[in-house]
């Protein structure tokens, strides 16, 4: 809507149309989607939900949280984008996510702590005929179990792993470029 109210001043501006309309027409929205939305959990409340998960949704969940990536892109990770971090980084470890396995198919670079890297290191040696480092399970069945014996009204998701991601990178850095 913005871009056709741009465009129709721009053209009264150059003389192409005499008036604006008044009232500017008006789009109507989607409701916003409660589920939809992230929700930042905090690290007592992850604790607790982490100790009553089996243990390979514990490493798939726990990992989204320290790197932010999407839960089809932690399913894809494999060991081979795992490498050594260059001398002076702020990392010991890489994750080289290629484009083919990105939302967006452009390749990204993050750090990864050495508690990720102990998990990818955990889990390949636990499978290590697997070319991906996850499971293709699907573990939201357990997760709505989980959360139900805590007593919540909903478990956290994978894009609320992201957002709690996003937030405490923010806090630690405090810089929101470098976050992104």
């Amino acid at each position: 809507m913005r871009c056709i109210k741009r465009a129709l001043v721009f053209a009264r501006r150059r003389g192409l149309l005499r008036e604006l309309p008044d009232p500017w027409p008006t789009v109507r929205r989607d409701p916003p989607d409660e589920r939809r939305a992230g929700k930042l959990w905090p690290p007592e409340l992850l604790a607790k939900f982490f100790a009553l998960l089996h243990q390979d949704a514990r490493d798939e969940i726990e990992f989204a949280v320290l790197t932010g990536l999407r839960l089809h892109e932690v399913k894809r990770v494999e060991l081979a984008w795992v490498e050594p971090a260059p001398p002076g980084s702020a990392t010991p470890f890489l994750l080289r996510v290629p484009a083919w396995a990105a939302k967006n198919r452009h390749e990204r670079v993050l750090g990864l702590s050495l508690v990720a890297a102990e998990i990818v290191r955990h889990r390949v040696e636990a499978e290590p005929r697997w070319p991906q480092v996850f499971s293709k399970s699907c573990f939201k069945k357990h997760r709505d179990r989980v959360a139900q014996k805590l007593g919540w009204p909903s478990p956290p998701t994978m894009r609320d792993m992201r957002h709690t991601y996003a937030s405490l990178a923010l806090r630690g850095t405090s810089d929101p470029i470098a976050t992104m």
